[in-house]
């Protein structure tokens, strides 16, 4: 009989198996050293975008996810970090593989930092990365891929059409910001 491997069911240093695969972190092992789980960084790329006449921001920049869990819904263009690279440098290469759109590591401003629990086992560390207003008629041609089957502008009253909650929040936040009269000044 194969014997089944789950994320954490071994010890990361002997890989002995752990007796209680439910037990929580961190786990303490028979060889004496003790297992962590760490939560994954995931990177959102936030690109307001302008109308042509350079009018405040009509929406935000998103993508359609055309594989995982997550096929066919809608979100802002992002993915996990990778060993090796900043969490701006991680924004600009997902902005760049899902949405097509070049930028620089040094555009990319923190705009908001959460924490999502997707199930008792995994959550993530999730940074919005805040981009500068782009025109619509600016934007390079979109290509469709596996991972990203179309590109889009999102409006504030679409904001429902965005399943993560984590996201949505962010997404609503920002576009509150616009709505806010602009103080005068004294």
């Amino acid at each position: 009989m194969t014997q089944r491997f789950f994320k954490g069911s071994h010890c990361t240093f002997c890989g002995a198996p752990f007796t209680n695969r439910y037990a929580r972190y961190p786990r303490d092992c028979a060889c004496g050293s003790r297992s962590y789980v760490n939560p994954t960084t995931v990177v959102q790329a936030m690109v307001p975008i302008l109308s042509d006449d350079d009018k405040p921001p009509i929406g935000l920049l998103v993508i359609k996810r055309g594989d995982g869990r997550w096929k066919g819904h809608w979100a802002l263009p992002g993915g996990k970090l990778e060993i090796g690279e900043t969490w701006q440098e991680g924004v600009v290469r997902e902005l760049y593989e899902e949405a097509g759109l070049e930028t620089s590591a040094d555009e990319v401003s923190i705009l908001d930092l959460r924490s999502a629990q997707m199930n008792p086992y995994t959550n993530h560390l999730v940074l919005f990365g805040l981009l500068k207003p782009r025109k619509l008629s600016d934007l390079p041609p979109f290509v469709p891929s596996r991972e990203c089957t179309e590109r889009k502008f999102l409006e504030q009253k679409h904001i429902k059409d965005i399943p993560y909650y984590e996201e949505r929040e962010v997404i609503k936040a920002w576009f509150q910001t616009l709505n806010q009269p602009v103080a005068e000044s004294l």
